[in-house]
């Protein structure tokens, strides 16, 4: 019996096609990276219900290799900032 389910790496493509703004596939062309606004990722909640995020300033690659073990563990989203005075 087929299921109705897309293959998850179809449902990635699409995502990276329409949810990556216009500015940060200019500046990373070649990136897989699902880079997206923190307002899409609200409004997406918003609409599912019942959702949450996480939120990490990545001060450092132990912060930010952290924070995403715990959004992949919790399967939440994660918005991670980086200041432009803590960029480098």
């Amino acid at each position: 019996m087929p299921s109705d389910k897309k293959n998850p790496s179809q449902e990635f493509e699409k995502a990276l096609k329409i949810g990556r703004p216009p500015n940060i596939v200019q500046l990373f062309p070649n990136s897989r990276a699902l880079i997206v606004s923190g307002k899409v990722i609200d409004r997406a909640m918003i609409r599912k219900g019942k959702a949450m995020t996480i939120a990490a300033n990545g001060r450092n690659h132990m912060v930010i290799r952290g924070a995403l073990a715990a959004a992949q563990r919790a399967n939440a989203a994660i918005l991670i900032e980086i200041a432009k005075s803590e960029g480098g």
